[in-house]
């Protein structure tokens, strides 16, 4: 089980958002009040000295379930490219796959799409002989999931899969640069309505 403790106190539309779409997707379990004793740094305005000030706050979390798997990056696989003989491209070229499969699956079964492909939201396994077998999607807050409006048809979901996963996944070469993926996300994935 995972806990996710919201950073603010006030519950809005995109955590209730968040609970109805783990809840479809089978990994809600429950959601309340979490107590934290938090610290912030505070500067004495009399000595001009920094204190650590420790509060006991309560605050809003999401009790669910734990998506198997790694992300990519973290695998030995990916680390030794060409381990069991795939390059990097093959292996997301395998994950891409896999994911577009449940994408597709999440948008007939519940009418959204997910859209937070980055490589860190895709847990993935590999079966003994140490091919990829599974890729699971989890992080399901905003802004990763959207509802579609009706009407939408699978060619137009395919296609924000795919500008979807060229901003997030376009090289691993590019993972360091977490800038890019921002600045494009702003600009090609407005221009798609759904």
């Amino acid at each position: 089980m995972v806990i996710k403790v919201l950073s603010h106190s006030g519950l809005d539309d995109g955590v209730y958002g968040e609970a109805k779409t783990l809840d479809l997707m089978g990994l809600y379990d429950k959601s309340g009040f979490v107590f934290c004793n938090t610290a912030r740094s505070v500067k004495d305005p009399q000595t001009g000295k920094i204190e650590k000030v420790y509060q006991y706050s309560k605050y809003p979390a999401i009790l669910m379930r734990r998506v198997g798997g790694v992300p990519i990056t973290e695998t030995p696989q990916w680390e030794n490219e060409n381990g069991g003989g795939r390059t990097k491209n093959q292996m997301m070229a395998v994950v891409k796959s896999l994911v577009k499969t449940q994408v597709m699956s999440i948008w007939a079964e519940h009418g959204f799409i997910y859209m937070d492909l980055n490589m860190d939201n895709v847990h993935i396994s590999f079966d003994p002989q140490g091919d990829i077998s599974t890729a699971r999607l989890f992080d399901f807050g905003y802004p990763g999931a959207v509802a579609v409006k009706s009407g939408t048809t699978q060619a137009e979901i395919e296609e924000l899969f795919e500008q979807c996963w060229k901003i997030f996944w376009p090289s691993y070469r590019l993972r360091s640069n977490r800038r890019s993926s921002v600045d494009i996300l702003g600009t090609s994935v407005k221009n798609v309505e759904i």
